[in-house]
């Protein structure tokens, strides 16, 4: 007579089953917009005590920093002159002095007619501090005839090649800048400056 045996259930295997079991419905009930959430979650908990998000400086070799924010300050419109006041010949230029507030002392700038518009700058070599009014100018170029230096026109950087006079060695050790120039509008045959607002000395 053949004897049966009865196969005995061993409990700790029916409980690995049961956990493999939920770690796969687990897996499964895991959509798109559940990562989603997870991924803001963590994206919060990267944030700094004050709010401000860290960014990675990239130029500092990942050294994570506060992003600064920059306070964006509108540019002021000062009426400077009349377009009729600037000599009406190519590249006429004109001196003015612009009251930018009230304790401040004025600021002078030029005015040049260039091309079909108004262009404003700084009235002086940023060298030799000696006057461009009456200095050599063309449509790419405007130069000191003291001590030679030359600036690109209409944006004011120093010009590739420079001119040479019998005055630039005394000049020679003297950093040579940027000439500023502002923006200009003009409006019912007034010229505006457009410049930041700047504070009274105290």
């Amino acid at each position: 007579m053949a004897v049966r045996h009865r196969r005995s259930t061993c409990p700790s295997s029916n409980r690995l089953k049961m956990q493999a079991d939920e770690s796969s419905e687990e897996t499964a009930a895991e959509t798109p917009s559940n990562r989603a959430a997870r991924r803001q979650a963590v994206r919060y908990s990267k944030k700094n005590s004050d709010g401000s998000a860290k960014v990675t400086n990239q130029a500092l070799g990942g050294v994570r920093m506060n992003k600064p924010m920059k306070e964006r300050v509108a540019p002021e419109l000062i009426e400077v002159g009349q377009v009729a006041d600037i000599p009406e010949e190519e590249f006429g230029r004109k001196a003015v002095e612009v009251s930018v507030a009230e304790g401040v002392p004025k600021k002078p700038m030029m005015l040049m007619r260039y091309g079909n518009r108004i262009m404003a700058s700084d009235p002086v070599c940023t060298r030799c501090k000696f006057p461009l009014l009456r200095a050599p100018v063309s449509k790419e170029e405007i130069s000191c005839q003291t001590c030679g230096a030359v600036y690109s026109l209409p944006t004011g950087e120093v010009a590739p090649e420079q001119k040479g006079t019998f005055l630039s060695v005394l000049f020679s050790r003297t950093p040579l800048t940027r000439l500023g120039v502002y923006a200009t509008l003009v409006k019912n045959g007034k010229v505006f400056i457009g410049l930041a607002p700047q504070k009274a000395e105290e």
